[in-house]
């Protein structure tokens, strides 16, 4: 018989338990508060855009290449593997390039 598991997210502050406690949504200061402490400057924000832009662009062009079989624009090129983009949370991974 089929069973239906329900799994919704949970945003509550925390701790994930895997091998070492593994903070979770405990981040609690605003842009505002970040940029006035100079954690966040202007150019670091700029910066992080155009990463997540670069990663943007990238993933785009990989699933145009997957879709239009091995066309991107006017470039042919045979694209043959897997794809696994993320496109929506580059932000994940410019946060973690940078740390």
């Amino acid at each position: 018989m089929v069973r239906e598991i329900i799994l919704l997210p949970e945003f509550t502050p925390g701790f994930v338990q895997i091998k070492d406690k593994i903070p979770k949504f405990q981040y609690r200061k605003s842009l505002a508060e970040d940029l006035s402490q100079r954690d966040l400057t202007k150019e670091k924000c700029i910066d992080l855009l155009k990463c997540m832009l670069f990663i943007r662009n990238l993933e785009e062009m990989i699933c145009e290449l997957r879709e239009k079989k091995g066309r991107y624009g006017p470039m042919k090129y045979l694209y043959i593997g897997a794809t696994h983009v993320s496109i929506g949370q580059e932000a994940t991974s410019v946060l973690l390039i940078q740390e």
